[in-house]
């Protein structure tokens, strides 16, 4: 039986019984729902005082007299249970009144709830989360009189506003944990007197740190232990006491004996360069790629000379080229003020270049010689023939392109994967790019794209940076944004042709850099940019290029664009 049932089959009765009860009985099954809503929640004239609405009624035992306070006076459980027969007990006296109201002709009846509803409110649980902005909840309820837990309108009439059951908790920053390590130290060979179970090792200190906030944690779980960088790291054992695959050996026309290794495997990995060499399929051999503010060294060991002669670094000569629209010689300024020897012995030790992190990126041809104590302009032996790529270095706190997020530096560095949004503002979607920084062709086709730029301008990161925007427009990518695509000569540029792969691409047909420069470079031939390219393809190729010189890039999506080429500021 509803609510509103028990009511009407309520007010039916009494009026049948009670002659004070003198309102017409309404009918639910048969009253429309104009009539029900305009149902007095309480009628009083005189002595007479109708039920007309009891909140929180389920059923019609909660009528009853049993529980306190009463609901209605006169109805009993008896009653109830008899199918409300009136005769079974003595009707109510007077007339059909509320709980605690007086029978009497000077009742008055109101439909505010008793003063005592309260609010029984419970601890608050857990946050969701430990840090970033959590809720916690609890349980508010509305408490009758009798303890009976009652429909919350009550309270609210009493006590005003609910109290809150759900709240914002932990809302400061999250830790960000990650693992950093020290510079690694030099290669030392480990305390073993058993030379076949020696081991030539560098070592470095990593500790867990909270980089939100830059500072030292001491607690062995915060950082995943799954993440954990290595602190020790094996050396070539040239290093330390043999030979390596990187060993090379001279004898010059005086019949001294010159040992060297380039140790270029241990060097791109100090200078964070060695996911280029990931790339088997080609040839590294005496190619070095490197970052500027990092030192790279080679083993340089002498025999057959006098027992007290000494090597420093005036025995040696570095000469070097940078690779550019016009070569430059930089070969005096590096030996005079980057090059370095440390000695292992008399006859001995590293040869060092120190790159300052104010050096200029670049291809570079370098010689590395051995001078003649009697003639050291006459007679010298080239130790090394080396292609030096000296890159940007976003891995040191010295260098403007420093980045000091890992995370980030992932992210807009190391990652070789990502999206790039085509579409328009109203119809976008976004398209997987590989970007293939790491390719080695890649690399190279970067450092030709800076042909433009003096050695005196590679220093600066902006200036750089300007220049790639500007070459992957003017070098690399013909812009075109509407048909056709795949047939006829734009102005200055190629016949599209299938036969001599002379291809012309519809934009949205590219997936990555690598499509484009294979066929610049071995099609095209660096005469003419590839056909064709819009925005999205534009942004996707410069990423490759920043990423690959050491520049953090990230491609960013503009729909509606204020062009210069009015002279206005129109969308267009």
């Amino acid at each position: 039986m509803s609510f509103t049932t028990v009511v009407a089959v309520l007010c039916t009765i009494l009026n049948a019984v009670d002659s004070n009860c003198d309102v017409d009985p309404i009918d639910l099954n048969t009253a429309d729902l104009s009539t029900l809503q305009t149902l007095p929640y309480i009628f009083s004239s005189g002595a007479r005082t109708i039920l007309g609405f009891q909140p929180n009624i389920c059923s019609p035992m909660e009528l009853a007299n049993t529980s306190s306070p009463k609901k209605v006076s006169g109805i009993t459980e008896y009653r109830l249970n008899n199918n409300w027969n009136w005769e079974a007990d003595k009707p109510c006296s007077a007339t059909c009144c509320l709980a605690d109201a007086s029978c009497s002709s000077s009742t008055t009846s109101t439909n505010a709830a008793p003063q005592s509803y309260r609010w029984i409110v419970d601890e608050w649980n857990a946050c969701s989360v430990e840090c970033g902005g959590g809720t916690q909840e609890r349980s508010v309820s509305c408490s009758a009189p009798d303890g009976a837990l009652v429909n919350n309108v009550y309270c609210l009439n009493v006590n005003g506003t609910q109290p809150l059951n759900k709240r914002v908790c932990n809302t400061q920053s999250c830790p960000n944990y990650q693992w950093q390590a020290t510079e690694w130290s030099e290669c030392t060979a480990s305390d073993d007197d058993d030379d076949s179970t020696r081991q030539c090792t560098r070592t470095r200190t990593v500790e867990c740190y909270d980089l939100e906030v830059g500072e030292l944690v001491h607690c062995s779980d915060c950082c995943d232990a799954d993440t954990i960088l290595s602190s020790t790291l094996a050396c070539e054992d040239l290093q330390c006491f043999g030979d390596s695959e990187d060993a090379n050996e001279i004898i010059t026309v005086d019949d001294i004996h010159i040992k060297t290794d380039l140790q270029r495997v241990l060097n791109q990995q100090r200078c964070h360069t060695d996911m280029f060499d990931a790339r088997a399929e080609f040839d590294y051999n005496n190619t070095f790629i490197i970052r500027r503010a990092c030192a790279v060294s080679s083993f340089v060991a002498v025999t057959g000379i006098p027992e007290d002669a000494v090597v420093d670094v005036t025995w040696f000569q570095l000469q070097a080229e940078l690779q550019a629209a016009e070569n430059e010689e930089v070969g005096e300024e590096w030996s005079s003020n980057y090059l370095s020897w440390q000695a292992i012995d008399a006859h001995s030790g590293y040869l060092t270049l120190s790159l300052p992190s104010s050096a200029a990126v670049g291809e570079y041809r370098c010689h590395l010689y051995y001078n003649h104590a009697d003639n050291a302009e006459l007679q010298k032996e080239v130790l090394a023939q080396i292609r030096l790529f000296v890159l940007f270095n976003p891995y040191n706190s010295a260098t403007d392109e420093y980045m000091a997020s890992l995370v980030d530096r992932k992210e807009y560095v190391e990652n070789e994967q990502g999206l790039v949004w085509k579409g328009s503002a109203q119809n976008y979607f976004a398209a997987q790019w590989n970007y293939a920084q790491f390719h080695f062709p890649n690399l190279e086709l970067a450092m030709y794209l800076l042909r433009r730029l003096t050695y005196a301008h590679r220093s600066d990161l902006v200036l750089v940076s300007r220049q790639i925007s500007f070459a992957v427009g003017r070098d690399i990518c013909y812009g075109r944004w509407s048909e056709p695509y795949t047939y006829g000569r734009p102005s200055g540029g190629y016949y599209c042709s299938q036969s001599s792969r002379k291809f012309c691409n519809d934009p949205s047909t590219w997936t990555g850099t690598t499509q484009l420069f294979d066929l610049f470079r071995d099609v095209l031939k660096y005469l003419y940019p590839v056909q064709y390219c819009q925005c999205f393809v534009y942004a996707a190729v410069t990423t490759t290029v920043g990423r690959a010189l050491g520049i953090a890039t990230r491609p960013v999506t503009n729909y509606e664009s204020a062009h210069d080429t009015d002279y206005n500021r129109a969308i267009d």
